[in-house]
């Protein structure tokens, strides 16, 4: 899951004060922040597609 987050077009290194979302995670677990629910769609699709090019599912039951 690590290297489909680093193939994500967010940039990592900054925090959400300075952009307009933020990626957190621990493990298998990330967690999207965003300033606007359209920037965290946004960000969510591009995740799933990216997953799913490297053959991961992500559970969309612990989507909040």
């Amino acid at each position: 899951m690590e290297y489909v987050r680093r193939q994500l077009s967010v940039e990592v290194k900054s925090t959400i004060f300075h952009k307009s979302v933020q990626l957190t995670g621990c493990a298998e677990n990330i967690n999207i922040i965003g300033r606007t629910k359209r920037v965290v769609s946004e960000v969510y699709e591009e995740l799933k597609w990216r997953a799913k090019e490297e053959g991961l599912h992500i559970k969309s039951k612990k989507q909040k």
